[in-house]
């Protein structure tokens, strides 16, 4: 899958619904995959969001992934965030997220979230800001119940993301805040190994967590927990920041810059654990 990013119209206005079929068509599938139980009853996406609608709010980001086979993606994990028409702050607009398949491997489950319009960050909330509804005899009233929840949660989502910019962080604390974050994505860089059992793969180190605190543009500039989060988000999820590879042909390890996540699930693990160990600081 392309950078999330670009599941967003450049505007950043509401989609409409022909522009979130093209994006996750699975949305509009209300039926389950064939390989599921007698016992699985699909929420729909598509009812979840005519709820959503009812309560002023409308998609304005659509991602899928993407499946081996054409009849996989019927059935396809999804992610969808929904805003109402306004940004609190200026710069930053709460927003709810929705995520679902119809074929096992999720339930529906619904996220508090926000969008920063500066860097085009889209943020998951952890802990304490979100709901599900199992894809077994729930309805469309406890879709309904959930939005309740947590479109009840943001107003306090809101509140943290201003506590964050109220709380500088050293130098020292931001690495460190960066190194953990950098854990959330890749194995760190072993100290030492033996010739013979040599690592493979993709890591990071004390370097990848000095690239995720770069400042690409000035509104970004800042010692405060928001802004050092937000750096730091958008190095894990849009990727760029130098990490090691060690590969048969690099078998002593060569730097290159990391991609971008295309994945829907892993980005809103991410995200949202990021957004815990930055709770975790702040409440310190």
């Amino acid at each position: 899958m392309a950078d999330l990013i670009y599941t967003r119209r450049p505007d950043n206005n509401a989609l409409s619904f022909d522009e979130v079929a093209q994006l996750a068509p699975a949305a509009f599938n209300s039926a389950a995959h064939p390989e599921t139980s007698n016992r699985y009853s699909p929420v729909s996406t598509l009812d979840a969001m005519a709820v959503l609608r009812d309560y002023g709010f409308h998609p304005v980001q659509a991602a899928q992934k993407k499946a081996r086979t054409t009849e996989g993606n019927r059935f396809a994990q999804h992610l969808i965030a929904f805003a109402q028409d306004r940004a609190e702050d200026g710069e930053t607009r709460p927003e709810i997220v929705l995520y679902n398949s119809h074929d096992g491997g999720s339930s529906l489950k619904l996220f508090g979230g926000a969008f920063r319009f500066i860097c085009s960050n889209g943020i998951v909330a952890g802990d304490g800001y979100e709901a599900k509804a199992r894809h077994v005899g729930s309805s469309v009233q406890g879709v309904e119940n959930m939005l309740r929840d947590v479109a009840g949660s943001l107003p306090d989502l809101m509140a943290r993301i201003d506590r964050m910019r109220g709380v500088q962080i050293e130098r020292g604390q931001a690495l460190e805040f960066a190194y953990n974050a950098a854990k959330l994505r890749w194995d760190m860089m072993p100290d030492k190994w033996q010739a013979d059992d040599a690592p493979r793969g993709s890591f990071a180190d004390d370097l990848t967590a000095r690239h995720l605190l770069r400042t690409y543009r000035r509104e970004d500039a800042g010692a405060d927990m928001w802004h050092t989060f937000n750096r730091v988000q958008e190095g894990l999820i849009r990727g760029g920041s130098r990490i090691v590879s060690f590969t048969d042909k690099s078998p002593h390890g060569s730097r290159r810059r990391a991609k971008a996540v295309g994945s829907v699930s892993e980005s809103v693990r991410i995200n949202r654990d990021l957004w815990d160990m930055a709770g975790e600081l702040i409440d310190a």
